[in-house]
């Protein structure tokens, strides 16, 4: 299968069998490889399901998804898999995953009364926050 990426993506991609002897993997292959000989990247897992979580830079050419049969029980008669491919812009997976979740800021002045401070708490990091701290 061709897997079109038209900007900076994360693939994630799960494979599960209901027969633990029927293990499927999937290897994503480079554009330019041919003869897909070496896979950028491939699932792990074991038993009954595998998994594959991986950035994939926008290219023009497209990727090659491959699924193979890792071990197949000949006695059964419907091998089924199901698979999932979620592919998401790297952007909007930044945008959802760091968002700032009502955490305080730090404190903008710490007063040092001794040689030993300690901060502590969860605080946000935004990055308009981070810019100015870079800056000061």
């Amino acid at each position: 299968m061709d897997l079109v990426v038209e900007q900076d993506s994360v693939v994630r991609i799960q494979i599960h069998t209901y027969n633990p002897k029927n293990q499927v993997r999937a290897f994503i292959f480079n554009n330019d490889d041919k003869d897909n000989k070496k896979p950028i990247g491939f699932s792990v897992g074991g038993r009954s399901s595998a998994s594959l979580f991986m950035r994939l830079k926008q290219e023009e050419k497209a990727y090659r998804l491959v699924l193979e049969y890792e071990s197949l029980d000949q006695e059964d008669a419907c091998p089924i898999s199901h698979v999932r491919i979620i592919t998401k812009p790297i952007n909007d997976t930044i945008l959802e995953n760091l968002e700032c979740r009502g955490k305080p800021l730090p404190p903008t002045h710490v007063t040092l009364k001794s040689d030993d401070v300690v901060i502590s708490g969860e605080f946000a990091f935004p990055g308009d926050w981070l810019a100015k701290a870079v800056k000061n």
